[in-house]
């Protein structure tokens, strides 16, 4: 009994699940469709203020803002962390815009965006869209002078999506990730002393080799021309010496 009771139930909900979608044409479906793809959400770092016993401090948050959602649209967010949902509307937006904060923290989180159609479709509550939306956590080893050293590694950055691990850990794996770096830099020096030598190494090989043909052709040359410019002074002043004589 419990059984039929059961697949009654699932029948009737499949039977408005596709009542549901028939009411909603394909032009519909199509244009909502096109609707949802075009709401873009982002996320970015941004400044604010935060107050610890009186004083106030400047800080930074991240802001997660939803553009162009339309009142054919709904938007649920739901934190897979903890579970949590809640339901955005285009009655919310200003400016074409909804945004909010969400703090550091010393956990990662995932948001992920559900774009439904909302009750003012034929086919309400149907899913459009979805989309994840990572927020990273403050990396509690960023401002060590070790990492100060490192910014360009990924574990010394300010905020980080990777598992937390020990001191212990962290070095071992930080030592791992510069000792890769220096091989990196020294394979790149080298590549680029090659890369020299190869440019420069047959000029400087032929010059070597053939240096003393050069020298010898230009003293040759030289030699040939100074004994042509002696044989004409010769012959001019022999010509001179048979000249006519009174």
């Amino acid at each position: 009994m419990r059984k039929y009771f059961i697949f009654v139930i699932m029948f009737l909900l499949c039977i408005t699940r596709v009542n549901a979608a028939s009411i909603c044409s394909l032009t519909e479906q199509s244009e909502l469709r096109e609707k949802a793809n075009n709401v873009k959400i982002n996320s970015e770092i941004v400044k604010t203020n935060f107050t610890d016993m009186g004083e106030t401090f400047e800080g930074e948050s991240f802001k997660i803002t939803i553009l162009n959602l339309s009142d054919e649209l709904y938007l649920k967010v739901v934190d897979e962390a903890t579970n949590t949902e809640k339901d955005l509307t285009n009655a919310e937006s200003k400016d074409n815009e909804i945004s909010f904060i969400m703090d550091t923290s010393t956990e990662v989180v995932r948001l992920k965006f559900y774009v439904y159609s909302s009750l003012l479709t034929s086919c309400p509550n149907e899913v459009y869209k979805t989309q994840t939306i990572t927020i990273p956590r403050y990396n509690s080893y960023y401002d060590m002078g070790v990492c100060e050293e490192h910014r360009d590694l990924e574990l010394c950055e300010k905020y980080v999506t990777w598992k937390f691990i020990n001191e212990e850990e962290f070095y071992t794996k930080l030592n791992k990730e510069i000792a890769k770096e220096e091989e990196k830099e020294e394979t790149k020096q080298e590549d680029e002393d090659k890369t020299t030598i190869v440019v420069k190494d047959p000029v400087v090989t032929f010059l070597n080799t053939y240096k003393w043909y050069f020298i010898g052709a230009v003293s040759i040359i030289v030699l040939v021309f100074v004994g042509i410019k002696v044989g004409k002074v010769i012959k001019a002043r022999k010509e001179m010496n048979m000249g006519p004589k009174l």
